[in-house]
């Protein structure tokens, strides 16, 4: 194959493309087997004694949407598993523990590591034993706290008019930043939303230099300096939550801003605790909650 032409190869967010993989065959029913990432891989590692090529895989099963939602037995929608999958995770057998995570500032990467520690205890008894990269609460770098903003269903058109007021913030006459420094990341690819957002977006926006917008789902690797998140509570399904807000405030190297809206309280106990402690920690973040 092409891949065994290079000398190493270095396959980053793999959980993101189990999640694709997955999905694809749980929309369109597809057949998940035929991937020529995962044959190509497996052929590597196979004949890894007629073969010099090495392959480093990163997965994270914290940014992974639909393992969470696999350890919920009791779950009405299966996911069914790709073989190839099945037998990469069986090949693993030289794992290395991640001991931490530092591109983030002190605030950004202890707002992390508490909701990475209240994703952790989702995961039942029952469930297949997992390896959890470690967050590592602070950094030697200070930067500003992030700020979350709670909406209840009432305030739901409220969104709009904080994101702009955020945006203005960043592009203030005093702002270092341009406008490829910004992403704005929503909790999936709306079109409705994605049209509104954009019209936003076309007051700052120019032909050379444009403001990210994507779907966090489809920004595993990418980052940059400030990072505003909308995040629809009502309709994303409760457990991956936490996946969703990690890969999202993770892509913030320094600013980040966070737009929960349509919440409800005592909806997910989880998450009810995991705000919570996010409350108590006023030294490293800010929660503004207009429900």
């Amino acid at each position: 194959g092409v891949m065994t032409i290079f000398d190493s190869v270095f396959v980053d967010d793999f959980q993101s493309l189990i999640d694709s993989h997955q999905a694809t065959l749980v929309i369109s029913r597809m057949d998940v087997n035929k991937n020529t990432i995962f044959e190509s891989i497996l052929h590597i590692i196979k004949e890894s004694t007629n073969s010099t090529t090495s392959v480093w895989i990163l997965s994270d099963n914290a940014q992974s949407v639909l393992y969470i939602l696999e350890q919920f037995k009791n779950s009405e929608i299966e996911y069914p598993v790709s073989a190839f999958g099945v037998e990469l995770r069986s090949l693993f057998v030289n794992s290395k523990r991640l001991t931490v995570n530092l591109r983030n500032t002190c605030e950004v990467s202890t707002v992390l590591s508490i909701i990475r520690t209240h994703h952790e205890r989702i995961v039942l008894p029952e469930s297949d034993p997992v390896t959890w990269p470690q967050q590592k609460e602070g950094h030697f770098l200070r930067g500003t706290k992030p700020l979350i903003y709670m909406l209840g269903e009432s305030k739901v058109t409220s969104r709009i008019d904080i994101l702009t007021r955020e945006l203005g913030k960043l592009k203030g006459s005093n702002s270092c930043l341009k406008n490829s420094d910004i992403a704005v990341l929503t909790y999936f690819h709306d079109p409705t939303l994605m049209t509104t957002l954009e019209s936003i977006l076309e007051r700052w926006n120019t032909p050379d230099d444009k403001i990210t917008l994507l779907a966090a789902l489809w920004s595993m690797s990418a980052e940059w300096p400030a990072v505003i998140t909308l995040f629809d509570f009502a309709s994303f399904a409760i457990p991956s939550s936490f996946s969703f807000l990690y890969t999202a405030i993770s892509r913030a190297r320094m600013y980040s801003t966070v737009i929960v809206f349509n919440y409800t309280p005592n909806t997910c106990q989880y998450f009810d605790k995991c705000l919570e402690e996010l409350r108590r920690r006023s030294d490293v973040c800010r929660i503004v909650e207009l429900c």
